[in-house]
């Protein structure tokens, strides 16, 4: 027995056990069964709307019809649509179709990971999304921009002991350059505070209140992304680490990201 077949079976024992009853029986039987196959309607006949945009602009020549007819399209397409009639977001109704639009181009053909990328999309609220969003080059804006700091910092330490030596010669009445490192300096520390501004915004999007949460409501929503393996922790096996200080994005956030961004026709 499949398992249309056990579904037909559940869904007729349960209209015979409602019809049963005396006076509720039809309007129960009108909101558990029909009524939800109007909702789920509505959802299929939103997503093909999003659909519209799409096929009445592409070009027929550029279309892959023997792809459209393979097996494994087809098991997408079902899934998709699937996962259409159990959802009530617009925002997931949306990703769902740059999936669909993904596969329809090939540009994602990976059967699996496209089930498992689906169920996130069902699982992943919207705030840990945007979580993930902003965590995505982090790190690696983070690094560039320590390393910058930590240079030019350096180089400003041994340009100020230079010109103490110039400003030495200068009160000797001797040839030198002191305006030379004064304005040097003046440009230094202009592009230092520069950086460590924009390595300050960074630091905030590590903190709860940049997304509008409590402590406690971030600290589950980055538990959750790492549950679900979007985030790993940065300063893991480090002498000073504490959990969940520095999280980074993983290489299956990127593509989960790539999975679900905006396609053009």
């Amino acid at each position: 027995m499949d398992e249309i077949e056990k579904k037909q079976i559940i869904n007729s024992t349960i209209k015979s056990l409602i019809g049963a009853l005396p006076s509720a029986g039809t309007a129960l039987n009108e909101v558990i069964f029909e009524y939800r196959s109007q909702v789920k309607q509505k959802r299929i006949n939103k997503f093909i709307d999003l659909l519209k945009e799409y096929f009445e602009e592409i070009d027929e020549t550029k279309i892959d019809f023997e792809h459209l007819k393979s097996e494994d399209f087809g098991d997408i397409f079902e899934s998709i649509l699937k996962r259409v009639t159990l959802n009530n977001s617009d925002k997931k109704l949306i990703r769902l179709k740059n999936v669909l639009l993904s596969h329809f181009n090939k540009e994602f053909n990976y059967v699996e990971q496209t089930e498992n990328f689906l169920d996130l999309i069902g699982r992943i609220s919207e705030t840990e999304l945007l979580i993930l969003k902003y965590h995505d080059g982090l790190d690696s804006s983070f690094n560039e921009f320590s390393g910058r700091i930590s240079r030019l910092r350096s180089e400003i330490s041994k340009n100020e002991n230079l010109l103490l030596k110039e400003k030495e010669l200068l009160d000797k009445g001797r040839a030198n350059y002191s305006s030379k490192f004064e304005k040097l300096l003046v440009e230094q520390n202009k592009e230092l505070y520069e950086l460590e501004d924009l390595l300050n915004n960074y630091q905030k999007q590590r903190k709860a209140e940049f997304y509008n949460l409590s402590d406690s409501q971030y600290a589950i929503m980055k538990h959750s992304l790492l549950s679900k393996g979007l985030l790993y922790d940065v300063g893991q096996g480090q002498f000073d680490f504490k959990p969940m200080k520095t999280l980074g994005i993983t290489e299956y956030g990127i593509e989960f990201l790539n999975f679900i961004k905006e396609r053009k026709i």
